[in-house]
């Protein structure tokens, strides 16, 4: 699958123990701009993601439910639930006033990247860990990006999470079946 060159990449840095930030990368001329702080915790909200120069402008909330595909998000104080169709689905779709209803695909069965679709299938962002965020149109305004970042973030990492609990699954498994 080939994807149009990104308009906008935005890369994603550890900085400290339970902390990311969120840099726009505007090439060697321009230097990256700091725009997001991401704050991660075992409590919910798992992660809470602020505006990087006002660490008290909450942009947006993410939590995790432990016997649910359901990702509860808020985006400015207003909920939106990112949810697989099935059980079997390989994409979490969300429904928004300003958007109508998009999706999270996985990339691949094996890759470690998400997809954000619009009702038409056309490909409006791509994630992958080692690049980040890659908008793949123009970008309308800071809510439309606040909105990609808040819920590609929560995409990314329920799948994170997820495959970190199937190598703990089939490790277990392992043992059992080799009697260590």
């Amino acid at each position: 699958m080939s994807f149009p060159a990104p308009t906008i990449r935005l890369a994603i840095e550890k900085a400290g123990k339970d902390n990311l930030v969120i840099t726009q990368q505007s090439g060697a001329l321009g230097g990256d701009v700091l725009l997001y702080s991401i704050h991660q915790s075992d409590a919910k909200p798992h992660v809470t993601i602020t505006r990087a120069n006002d660490l008290r402008d909450v942009v947006g909330t993410i939590s995790f439910h432990s016997l649910s595909s359901k990702i509860e998000t808020t985006l400015r104080g207003e909920p939106i639930q990112l949810k697989r169709k099935d059980l079997f689905a390989d994409a979490h779709s969300f429904r928004h006033h300003s958007v109508g209803e998009m999706h999270w695909k996985e990339s691949s069965f094996l890759g470690s990247g998400v997809i954000l679709r619009d009702s038409q299938k056309r490909n409006i962002c791509r994630y992958r860990k080692r690049h980040g965020f890659e908008m793949l149109v123009p970008i309308p305004d800071q809510n439309f990006m606040d909105l990609v970042v808040v819920t590609g973030f929560a995409a990314a990492e329920y799948r994170r999470r997820s495959n970190k609990d199937w190598d703990e699954v089939l490790k277990e498994t392992i043992k059992d079946i080799a009697g260590v």
